[in-house]
């Protein structure tokens, strides 16, 4: 089934909307033979835009369901996969929705995000990992970067550390801005996010943890015992057994989950 409508007919790329069209069908392709879903099992396409993935995702036999926030590319995916009964199509904003109502088991998620929401998107696929088997993003190379961020790096930051908090990351593919249109200024990259089973039996307190860690990072030239001085004070520190004389960044992901939870048994003894 061809994409493209006669030429003219798709209206400009809205700024306020972050869109940038994926137009490589290689790369597409590529992205969706990353998701690790099986024949059957459901996908939730975040902006689907033109449907360049959405393509590639129902010629794998997958359950679409797409969520478009633009009413023009609403109508019209509904309209050029009408024949299909594995899609279905939502006219909402992703970062409104309340997935549990849109599918009551685990499913898959992929898309291609505007820029100006990947964050937001992040913390709220993080708020639900119930429901989500991994995530597979197209974003900004620079954030892609900063979330398999390792340590000791500059990459390895508040982000970094929060995500593989919750998942296991990989880079999948990096893609250069002449595959999307309008162009970006900026390189992109996919990653994949496979959720930790174990998250929340080893994380006691997530809210808790976040602020621990913007508290550190935000001074990341400091030592943390005093970049944490703040946060922790000093008789505190002395009686942990952690090695407050590093940098942030030099703290891989697992201390600070222990650190963290070292502070909150502290606060309920």
């Amino acid at each position: 089934m061809p994409l493209t409508k006669r030429s003219g007919t798709f209206p400009n790329a809205k700024k306020s909307l972050g869109q940038n069209f994926l137009i490589d069908k290689n790369i597409a392709r590529k992205i969706v033979d990353a998701v690790p879903a099986k024949a059957g099992q459901t996908v939730l396409e975040i902006g689907p835009g033109r449907g360049i993935l959405t393509e590639c995702l129902l010629a794998k036999n997958l359950q679409v369901i797409a969520v478009e926030l633009d009413s023009f590319y609403a109508e019209y995916l509904t309209d050029i996969f009408k024949n299909y009964t594995s899609f279905k199509l939502i006219h909402r904003d992703f970062l409104k929705i309340d997935l549990l109502q849109i599918c009551k088991e685990p499913f898959h998620i992929v898309g291609n995000l505007p820029y100006s929401i990947t964050s937001p998107v992040l913390f709220k696929l993080i708020q639900e990992k119930k429901l989500i088997l991994s995530a597979t993003l197209m974003m900004q190379r620079e954030v892609a970067e900063r979330i398999i961020g390792v340590p000791r790096t500059k990459n390895y930051g508040i982000l970094s550390v929060w995500v593989q908090a919750f998942a296991s990351v990989r880079l999948v593919l990096k893609a250069p801005p002449d595959v999307f249109r309008p162009r970006p200024r900026v390189e992109s990259a996919v990653i994949q996010l496979k959720w930790k089973n174990d998250a929340e039996q080893i994380l006691k307190n997530d809210v808790y943890f976040l602020k621990l860690i913007k508290s550190a990072f935000q001074k990341r030239r400091k030592v943390l015992r005093n970049a944490l001085k703040g946060f922790i004070p000093p008789e505190i520190q002395n009686a942990i057994h952690f090695d407050f004389a590093r940098r942030a960044e030099e703290v891989p992901v697992e201390e600070w989950i222990m650190l963290s939870n070292r502070l909150q048994n502290m606060k309920r003894s």
